[in-house]
């Protein structure tokens, strides 16, 4: 159905009464309202007016368009698998067309009813068609100050990650050496591997989010700038390819953009080591984590629309979006058993008896326990969350709520760096984990007394603590359950 004619007189109420506005609507996109008034031209949000007129649209039977924007290798990877699988569990036809700009557009139909669609959606630019429109925005960069009627979810994980070919010597490189290499400073492999061959060093465009990313979380710190001697690839198929097929490339790519390529395990000055992979991601113990944000209005979306931003946020698109290539938010379980370089690393750090004694009633704490892949990790110099740790409020309640973990004990364990004094450190980790559970058990609807919390400062580091980047991965909370 088409919007009636516009520039028609309406007029807008409050639910209460106690407020109305007349004028002529000019535009209505499913979400605000646009009027000439007497004041000048207004902008209204639908959601808290009822219109009044023959002129107010009626949006019961109008298809709705969301329009999805973002980079194409992420929207046109992600949506179409999720859009195909949203349009299944909701029993609706779906068909697609390919505009002769190349941008894909899907029409959801009850069946036998495909000239007639319920809804529309668009990837990238094109014609919105003539009812509600929603704009939903994929980015890899964290969307800034949003607007009151926006809000911003992480829709999946990434991360940036050096990597090499099968055949190359190299299996692990520290972030002081991959900057070196990056930045040109290193020019042979034989700092890192002995072998008196030059490297090959690929990477994506000068304007792209990963290189600006990988500029700022790898370089940046050393004030250093990438090199302008390396291989330049517009595509990452392409870039990965000329690395696969090279014993001495090195490149910057992403974990989910690896094809044949090899990750490199990443370390710090104290020699710790990480890899990236999901559970690293999930848990943000891996450095260079990188969430995929969605931006959609804050209020439910008319039609369809609200259904389908609900459903990304949903168990059901999960594992869609690892079919995609890209890491899920399922909270995954970590058995204490399998967490041997954890204890290593505990192991090796503590430097007096003190410490042994706090490693050893964290054993006795959570020995029969797993650990939860979701993590509350804090901005840098700051006690807000990042985030992916904002996003696991959310994430972990609807999980309590859904009952996955009836019958468990679930704890709030609280860890911090090795700075100051170790008595001080333990009273934070508790702090901060008291502070998380809190939370969680506020978005649940439980009170806090059906959880657990525990506090062992410095007692479990997995980063070195020697710089600031792993100062901040010690400083977190973990959730256990037993």
């Amino acid at each position: 159905m088409a919007l009636p004619a516009l520039a028609e007189p309406v007029v807008l109420r409050s639910p209460d009464g106690g407020v109305s506005v007349e004028g002529e609507l000019t535009d209505f996109d499913g979400q605000f309202y646009r009027l000439d008034t007497v004041f000048g031209p207004l902008t209204v949000d639908a959601a808290g007016v009822e219109c009044l007129g023959e002129g107010c649209p009626d949006t019961a039977d109008m298809a709705v368009t969301l329009m999805i924007g973002g980079p194409e290798g992420i929207v046109d990877r992600l949506m179409p698998e999720l859009i195909k699988t949203f349009a299944e569990n909701e029993g609706l036809a779906l068909s697609s067309v390919i505009s002769a700009e190349g941008h894909q557009r899907f029409d959801l139909s009850r069946d036998g009813a495909a000239d007639a669609p319920v809804a529309h959606f668009l990837l990238g630019e094109g014609e919105a068609g003539t009812g509600p429109r929603v704009r939903m925005t994929i980015s890899r960069e964290p969307p800034g100050a949003q607007a009151g009627s926006r809000r911003a979810d992480i829709l999946a994980l990434d991360a940036l990650v050096p990597v090499v070919s099968a055949e190359a010597s190299a299996t692990m490189v520290s972030r002081r050496d991959l900057a070196r290499a990056l930045s040109g400073r290193i020019t042979t492999w034989a700092p890192l591997t002995g072998e008196d061959m030059a490297v090959a060093l690929h990477l994506g465009p000068v304007d792209s989010g990963a290189m600006r990313e990988a500029e700022r979380q790898l370089l940046a710190p050393f004030g250093w700038r990438l090199s302008g001697d390396a291989e330049r690839h517009d595509a990452p198929d392409v870039l990965v390819d000329a690395v696969a097929g090279d014993a001495y490339a090195l490149g910057i790519t992403t974990l989910s953009e690896l094809g044949a390529t090899v990750p490199l395990v990443l370390t710090g000055p104290c020699g710790y080591p990480t890899v990236a992979s999901p559970i690293t991601l999930k848990t943000e113990d891996y450095p260079l984590t990188k969430p995929i944000y969605m931006t959609a209005p804050v209020l439910d979306a008319p039609g369809l629309a609200g259904n389908f931003l609900r459903f990304l946020r949903s168990p059901d698109a999960q594992p869609v979006i690892a079919f995609a290539g890209f890491v899920d938010q399922r909270i995954a379980r970590i058995p204490f058993a399998v967490q041997g370089g954890r204890l290593s690393n505990a192991i090796l750090a503590s430097s007096d008896e003190a410490a042994l004694v706090e490693l050893q009633r964290m054993m006795e704490a959570l020995g029969t326990g797993a650990r939860l892949s979701v993590t509350y990790r804090f901005e840098p110099g700051s006690s807000r969350l990042d985030a992916a740790s904002r996003s696991n409020i959310g994430l972990l309640a609807d999980a309590i709520a859904r009952g996955e973990f009836e019958g468990e004990e679930m704890v709030f364990v609280g860890f911090s760096d090795g700075q100051g004094d170790a008595d001080v450190n333990l009273r934070l980790s508790r702090s901060r984990a008291e502070g998380i559970l809190d939370e969680v058990a506020r978005a649940a609807g439980l009170p806090a007394e059906a959880f657990a919390v525990e506090g062992f400062g410095e007692a479990m580091p997995i980063a070195c603590d020697e710089v600031e980047w792993g100062r901040s991965l010690n400083r977190r909370v973990e959730v256990w359950v037993r």
